[in-house]
């Protein structure tokens, strides 16, 4: 897995995100993973940081960092790197990652026990 050493700048901060931190990829190897089980038995990992304000996922043989976005419902992340256009909305135990414009690219993603 290729591991791109991503540093937040401060232009690169998005809405809901008014306390910047220096956060990269290599933070979120200390972050609890989150294993979900997708439709058609695919996988996604995700880590969390421990504030909610940013997340990974591996995806791609990459690790992508997102950051917390505002959403009516659930937690919503976006990510930050510019070649990525990635998004993940999740709620409760359950996950969808989308692509910009809203194509999906794994659905009814569950987090077990």
């Amino acid at each position: 897995m290729i591991i791109k050493a991503l540093t937040l700048a401060p232009a690169l901060l998005l809405a809901g995100n008014a306390a910047f931190a220096n956060v990269t990829v290599a933070d979120a190897a200390n972050w609890p993973l989150t294993p979900y089980i997708c439709e058609g038995d695919e996988y996604l990992d995700v880590r969390f940081s421990p504030d909610g304000e940013y997340a990974t996922i591996d995806q791609m043989d990459e690790r992508i960092l997102m950051a917390s976005i505002p959403s009516a419902s659930g937690e919503q992340f976006v990510a930050v790197h510019p070649d990525y256009s990635y998004e993940l909305a999740t709620k409760g135990n359950h996950a969808t990652l989308y692509e910009a414009g809203g194509a999906v690219v794994l659905d009814d993603c569950f987090a077990g026990d």
